[in-house]
């Protein structure tokens, strides 16, 4: 889905659709987009602590992020990596404690007008 937000900026919604239970990469914030926010769903009763970063354990973006049981979290974060290469993005706990999460994430492409 993409919306026309101002005339410098279209923003994306970007769903990781698989269930997320284990250190995993997500996908890839697009070549030239600024990863405006995440949004990160318990599916599950068992609460778990997260970090997501540019490394498969790194917390670049977010550090400790604790997810309620059955909790919905969003976590601002304003990065943008490149306009030429493409940059993965890792979730990870060191105690996943049986949790599944669904996780969402905003991008928008500046665009020049």
């Amino acid at each position: 889905m993409v919306s026309q937000v101002n005339s410098r900026f279209a923003q994306e919604l970007r769903v990781y659709n698989a269930a997320v239970s284990a250190n995993t990469q997500l996908e890839s914030v697009p070549i030239g987009r600024v990863l405006e926010m995440f949004k990160v769903v318990n599916t599950t009763a068992n609460a778990v602590t997260i970090n997501i970063g540019t490394s498969a354990t790194g917390d670049q973006l977010v550090s400790g992020l604790v997810i309620g049981a059955n909790a919905v979290e969003t976590v601002n974060v304003g990065a943008m990596y490149s306009l030429s290469v493409a940059k993965d993005i890792y979730i990870s706990s060191a105690a996943w404690n049986a949790a599944v999460l669904k996780v969402e994430y905003n991008c928008a492409k500046l665009t020049m007008t």
